[in-house]
């Protein structure tokens, strides 16, 4: 309000601050209490922030002048993560000239758009000279997450989802729930939409009942560990459409079981460790994993790395990793059961795997870590193994047929004489050799010698 002016109104914050949520919650509601005519847009939902800025241009011409239009378009990184930050990208060519042209149609047109923080320099590098406001949504610390659960009991609220209450002698609990969800050390991003995905829960179990409707530790208690497995499950899924590959082999779910440390705690892993560790694969492959896990709160982004965002998943991913069985996982248990600290206990020459282990590994590599060296030269060593077995088998099978092909009265296999009949003699194709019965003759017993 203080900027009225600025039209350009630039909201950005961490991902998992609820940039979103305060849009459709807080803002619009708000907006249209106070005579704006707000029109919300997410970029790629509706298409590109071109086509946005385009379909909006053609309904311009149906507001009325005296008017307060807003136009707000989110996600808007997605700009630039889809176009790999390419500024010859057609959409970040096109898109500082059409919002120009969008500011100057209407005299009281406002536009927000709305991005993660990481992405503001290049934001602001591409709007060039038009002017603009920032405001920045910071994450939820302690004393938000205290206010958001002690309003449930509020008068307003409580005459709206009937009767509300905190538990007797729980009047503690926003307390509770703030200290277990906020750790300030960590900065963690995803206090906020955990919250809301854990009350979201508690609520849809109480509301079916009749009031009054009681809040209570345990019922919280319960309900974060449970959500902890469905929220994980619920963000890995959201990424099917863009990592599908990732997601059915394995690999996302082995990344997050190394950001889980030996205590079951949230655990980090330096960038660069990360790399190494899945060199195998194609670079800035894992990369983009990260920051994709990142962007569905599941990962928070550390000075030189990532780290799991809070300790409530480390139980969940650990579940999830032991349940599954895509390729990855089913790979690394193998080699993790048979290699892992036992080292001492077999030579060069051991055989530890089955054939049957060695093609599940094959089909598991690209949904796990890259195996230290010693451990790749087993995999090697077994595989060479059955090779030469099955060589020898084969040099075996082929003395054999030589063997039998020589054979008096044998046929090679697969030979058929002249007349098309198996065998080296000619004759009707159901012919049998002398002194042996027919294929067709009856069965008979020992005949009995005439007196």
């Amino acid at each position: 309000q203080s900027e009225y002016d600025v039209r350009l109104i630039l909201f950005y914050g961490q991902s998992g601050a609820g940039k979103s949520s305060l849009l459709h919650a807080g803002l619009l509601p708000r907006l249209r209490r106070q005579g704006w005519l707000p029109e919300y847009r997410r970029r790629t939902l509706d298409g590109t922030a071109v086509d946005i800025v385009r379909g909006y241009l053609g309904q311009l011409g149906q507001i009325p002048e005296d008017s307060k239009p807003i136009l707000i378009i989110d996600q808007l990184e997605e700009m630039f993560t889809n176009a790999r930050g390419d500024v010859s990208s057609p959409e970040l060519a096109e898109l500082p000239g059409l919002l120009h042209e969008l500011l100057g149609r209407h005299p009281n047109l406002r536009i927000l758009l709305g991005f993660r923080e990481d992405f503001l320099a290049q934001v602001e590098n591409l709007l060039g000279d038009i002017t603009c406001s920032k405001f920045q949504l910071k994450v939820m610390e302690r004393a938000g997450l205290r206010r958001a659960v002690a309003a449930i009991p509020e008068s307003e609220l409580r005459h709206r989802y009937n009767d509300i209450s905190f538990a007797p002698g729980e009047e503690n609990l926003p307390d509770r729930i703030a200290d277990d969800l906020y750790a300030p050390d960590d900065n963690r991003s995803n206090a906020a939409p955990l919250l809301q995905f854990v009350l979201r829960k508690m609520w849809d179990e109480l509301a079916p009942g009749n009031p009054p409707v009681v809040f209570s530790w345990q019922l919280y208690e319960r309900h974060r560990r449970r959500s902890a497995v469905e929220l994980l499950r619920t963000q890995l899924e959201t990424l099917r459409n863009s990592h599908s590959d990732a997601l059915a082999s394995g690999l996302l779910l082995d990344l997050l079981r190394d950001m889980v440390t030996p205590d079951n705690t949230a655990g980090k892993q330096e960038a660069t460790l990360l790399e190494k560790r899945y060199r195998h694969l194609p670079e800035g492959h894992i990369a983009s994993l990260c920051r994709a896990l990142k962007n569905c709160y599941l990962l928070d982004e550390t000075k030189s790395g990532y780290r799991l965002t809070h300790d409530a998943l480390a139980p969940a991913v650990l579940k999830l990793f032991g349940e599954s069985t895509a390729p990855g996982q089913r790979a690394r248990q193998i080699l993790e059961s048979k290699l892992k600290d036992t080292a001492e206990s077999w030579t060069d020459h051991d055989i530890l795997f089955s054939m049957v282990d060695l093609d599940i590994i094959s089909h598991g590599k690209d949904g796990m870590y890259c195996p230290p060296d010693d451990w790749t030269a087993k995999v090697d060593t077994a595989t060479q193994h059955y090779r030469k077995e099955r060589e020898k088998d084969e040099q075996q099978r082929r003395k054999a047929e030589r063997r039998l092909s020589h054979r008096p009265g044998h046929a090679r296999p697969g030979w058929r004489s002249p007349m098309g009949c198996p065998g080296s003699g000619g004759g009707s194709p159901s012919a049998a050799p002398r002194g042996v019965p027919a294929a067709d003759a009856p069965l008979r017993g020992p005949t009995r010698p005439r007196g």
